[in-house]
């Protein structure tokens, strides 16, 4: 499964389960990712993560093997589902779509400037290999 699609001019499909969700950079996906899957392994807590769509947003909130999509306009709940997914396969599929589009991830904010670059593509990889080693076990990769 992929969970996103390759992000571009500041925008990212994240998709699976019968949901699109069409996620704007005024949210910083990769990263808001990674560290809601470093306190998941660290602390046992839910995986949660707020999206911005520009207009409307999304939370996505994976406890156990349930995955909760809530649809939000203005602050007010407008739909949403739980479903049953396998919640390896997901961290798996996120973990995988950061390192795959990494370099994407890296311009995220459509920002050019060197130096912000080059801190942007240490702090990505840094919290990137932090996920990765405390999901190996569970995960099995490398």
């Amino acid at each position: 499964m992929e969970l996103f699609s390759n992000p571009k001019d500041g925008w990212v499909n994240i998709k699976g389960y019968g949901y699109i969700i069409r996620a704007s950079y005024l949210t910083d996906i990769p990263m808001d990712f990674l560290n809601a899957i470093i306190a998941h392994f660290k602390f046992g807590i839910p995986i949660s993560v707020y999206i911005d769509e520009e207009g409307s947003e999304d939370i996505l909130c994976l406890a156990g093997n349930i995955l909760v999509i809530s649809l939000l306009q203005e602050t007010k709940i407008v739909g949403g589902k739980a479903i049953t997914i396998n919640n390896i396969a997901f961290i798996r599929a996120a973990l995988s779509g950061i390192e795959k589009y990494f370099e994407d991830w890296v311009h995220w904010f459509l920002d050019n400037d060197e130096e912000t670059i080059k801190n942007r593509t240490i702090e990505l990889k840094a919290k990137l290999d932090e996920a990765k080693e405390l999901a190996k076990n569970i995960l099995g990769i490398e």
